[in-house]
């Protein structure tokens, strides 16, 4: 079954460790949280994370297709996770398409 939460413990120990190695930590930071986000997103709507077979499940994963977002931070390079036919677009994802549209 999908998780209620993100781990609080695996998020930190990631954002430090990439953070660390990156040549912009505050914009890896913000991938990566971003990237946390998306995913979530997708196992609550799918009903299960990537790979898991549950009966609560209610379609399946399509991959992941690259999305540049531009931002104060800089250019942000996203995998956007993609569901099956009944799996809503993630709303970063959504959000980043409408804030290009204003520009």
């Amino acid at each position: 079954m999908a998780k209620d939460r993100i781990n609080r413990d695996e998020l930190a120990d990631k954002l430090v460790e990439r953070a660390a190695e990156a040549e912009d930590p505050l914009r890896t930071m913000a991938e990566l949280i971003t990237g946390f986000l998306m995913e979530a997103e997708v196992a609550n709507q799918v009903g299960a994370e990537a790979h898991e077979r549950t009966e609560q499940r209610t379609t399946h994963r399509n991959g992941y297709r690259d999305r540049r977002w531009d931002t104060r931070l800089g250019t942000m390079q996203l995998q956007v996770p993609q569901g099956g036919a009944r799996v809503a677009t993630c709303q970063v994802s959504s959000n980043t398409a409408s804030a290009a549209s204003r520009r």
